[in-house]
């Protein structure tokens, strides 16, 4: 009568949570470590059925051990307990009760309490059976044996991970930052790249995949970086038209850059891969692939699951593994998101979604047309936040499929860009003005006038912008003409009796 008073409770169990136990492990093998570790026992579980399910999934959850309810049902089959626990139905509904895996540890923690207090339910029943059939001295000689076994039993199963544990900074060791670009996407971290749809950051992809995979040096740095293999996920672009024309524009080694070809099921079915619950299968591909330092998500949002990606504390727990995983293994992770629109908001708060995906980010970079470029081929890629350097932006250019990066920095930052005030004043770019004005000496100075759209044209392929060629025109007085009634414009070296006319471009 005591147990099924105990059992029966409902304050002193909670079924939810044992599904939700139950569930994340079927979703996800890897969690089961996680959850043996707080939950070691079966007996934990209220439910006979539960017990039995516990029991067999950690047996089968091995390391390399292939996972997916077909297997899961097999495995129980040759147990003799795919009945017992209520069938394939019975699976599939925890399976699909509970929305990530991310969660597990949470649930066994509730299952592990209400077991705890069950057990404490018992000793307080079993003490006042005992007092009221034994002397005092016998009954608090049992009360203190069974306190210890209590006791002890609960230190067992709350375990040294609950213990708070604060050590002196003294016996850390300093460790440097390893970084892939340095100074801009760290190793072991993730990063975010984000901008508005269409403005270049599938471009910049490719061209980090290129620079990665053979071993070419950074635009900014001389020395080359190791050769490396990179891996893609993107539900966004198209492998045949998009990725593969664009890797090969920038000169990649196409054998050493794997792209998701898609997840298929044991029993044939095509499934979408998702970080929230598939997280083991990119473990299992870098343990496979350890040359592999560099793995984007285009876009990160597309690769979330069932996890909302306006929740900040959903967020926070869907990438808090990937950032371990980023650690673990060494890798530079990097996500792809598109910018809100709200446009008052500093560029922090741009990226679309949760606050939480640039708080976990160690670097984010916005990448944004040059407007003040000539034509659209010039981007920028200014930094939002960059936790272990103080970095500047730099611009590139988009030619034929190629990304090609200026190596001078950026004076401006990614605020000022989105606010629309980062045009500089007249002292805020002199050395650049006069840069100009040097190279448009020797296109124009004891030549003939040349046609203005040959000039932009040759000035861009220099990587001025159209403001700072026009300021250094209007400082070296260089005059411009329309040749013919519907003719062209020319520009031509200065003369003092001509005008500077209003009009700057034809």
């Amino acid at each position: 009568m005591l147990q099924n008073t105990v059992i029966t409770s409902p304050h002193l169990q909670d079924i939810a949570a044992e599904g939700g136990v139950l569930g994340s492990i079927l979703l996800d093998r890897s969690v089961t470590k996680v959850v043996v570790d707080i939950l070691p026992a079966a007996e934990a579980f209220t439910r006979p059925e539960h017990q039995t399910l516990y029991r067999i999934l950690t047996d089968l959850a091995g390391p390399n051990q292939a996972w997916d309810l077909v297997l899961i049902a097999d495995g129980l089959k040759q147990h003799k307990a795919l009945k017992t626990i209520g069938g394939v139905d019975y699976l599939v509904k925890l399976a699909e009760a509970v929305p990530t895996a991310a969660n597990a540890a949470y649930y066994a923690r509730i299952v592990r309490d209400k077991y705890l207090l069950r057990q404490m339910a018992e000793f307080g029943t079993t003490l006042a059976n005992s007092a009221a059939l034994g002397s005092l001295p016998g009954v608090l000689l049992d009360m203190e044996t069974q306190f210890r076994d209590i006791s002890a039993r609960y230190r067992s199963l709350i375990g040294p991970g609950e213990i708070l544990s604060m050590r002196p900074v003294s016996e850390y060791t300093s460790k440097p930052i390893d970084w892939l670009w340095p100074g801009r996407f760290p190793l072991g971290m993730l990063s975010l790249i984000a901008g508005i749809q269409g403005h270049g950051k599938s471009f910049l992809m490719c061209y980090m995949a290129a620079v990665a995979s053979q071993g070419y040096a950074w635009p900014d740095r001389g020395n080359p970086c190791a050769p490396m293999e990179v891996a893609i996920l993107s539900d966004e672009e198209s492998v045949s038209y998009a990725l593969r024309p664009r890797l090969e524009a920038c000169g990649a080694d196409l054998s050493k850059v794997f792209v998701l070809d898609g997840l298929t099921l044991a029993d044939g079915t095509p499934a979408p891969f998702d970080i929230s619950t598939r997280l083991s299968l990119l473990d299992d591909f870098l343990e496979a692939h350890p040359n592999c330092r560099l793995m984007f998500f285009d876009s990160l949002a597309g690769f979330l699951g069932h996890c909302d990606p306006n929740d900040n504390a959903a967020v926070r727990r869907t990438l808090g593994p990937l950032s371990e995983l980023a650690e673990r293994r060494g890798v530079a992770m990097v996500g792809i998101l598109h910018l809100n629109k709200k446009p008052d908001l500093a560029s922090v708060h741009r990226i679309s979604g949760a606050t939480a995906f640039t708080a976990v980010a160690r670097a984010v970079w916005l990448v944004m047309r040059d407007e003040d470029a000539i034509g659209n081929a010039s981007r920028l890629l200014l930094p939002v936040k960059c936790n272990y350097a103080d970095t500047t932006g730099l611009r590139y250019r988009i030619v034929d499929g190629a990304v090609a990066f200026e190596t001078e920095p950026v004076a401006f930052g990614a605020d000022s860009v989105l606010a629309g005030k980062h045009k500089p004043d007249e002292d805020d770019s002199k050395s650049a003005v006069d840069i100009a004005a040097d190279w448009l000496r020797t296109q124009l100075e004891n030549q003939p006038p040349k046609m203005a759209r040959d000039i932009l044209d040759a000035a861009e392929a220099e990587g001025f912008s159209a403001r700072t060629i026009n300021r250094a025109r209007i400082q070296l007085g260089i005059e411009i003409r329309k040749v013919g009634f519907k003719g062209a414009y020319v520009w031509s070296w200065k003369d003092s009796s001509v005008q500077e006319p209003e009009s700057v471009f034809p």
